[in-house]
């Protein structure tokens, strides 16, 4: 399979940047500033790890399933924080699973695996924030409502109400 088609020049960006040569689509020539650095570098990184004939072979595909495999994980986070439900949180990393056009983005140099990763995992930090920070403001409403200073209810997490001595 040969799924390469436009790679915008991240191959030869990444090997001009592990040669030393800058961000540069040839040594001597200027910088580039046309293409965004971050999957080049992503790229010259995994060129130093495993070598640069990674390019279109195994290692490649196999590094950009395993970021795709860490996006399902977090839109599975997302939907069962967002929705309080792990079905949510599953069906979501399902369709992300069987989504064919990530399968071609994975196998061929493209930074969409990559954007769509960390496009995620900043939602992901926000739904955290959104749902453990709306729990933390639930407990001090309770609490200032009871006028104790402590909120009401199962402060353990054991499934008890109220004392617990």
């Amino acid at each position: 399979l040969n799924w390469r088609g436009v790679d915008d020049g991240y191959d030869e960006l990444a090997r001009n940047v592990l040669g030393g040569h800058g961000y540069a689509m040839a040594p001597g020539r200027p910088g580039n500033l046309l293409t965004p650095p971050g999957y080049a570098y992503f790229l010259s990184g995994l060129y130093g790890v495993f070598g640069v004939e990674m390019v279109e072979g195994a290692r490649l595909w196999i590094a950009q399933a395993a970021l795709d495999a860490i996006t399902c994980g977090a839109l599975y986070v997302i939907g069962a924080l967002l929705l309080a439900s792990r079905r949510a949180g599953l069906v979501a990393a399902l369709v992300w699973a069987l989504y064919p056009q990530m399968a071609v983005y994975s196998a061929r140099i493209a930074p969409e695996v990559l954007f769509t990763l960390l496009f995620v995992l900043l939602f992901a930090v926000f739904a955290a924030r959104l749902w453990w920070g709306s729990e933390a403001e639930d407990g001090d409403a309770r609490a200032e409502e009871n006028g104790t200073g402590e909120a009401e209810g199962d402060p353990v997490g054991d499934g008890k109400d109220g004392d617990h001595g």
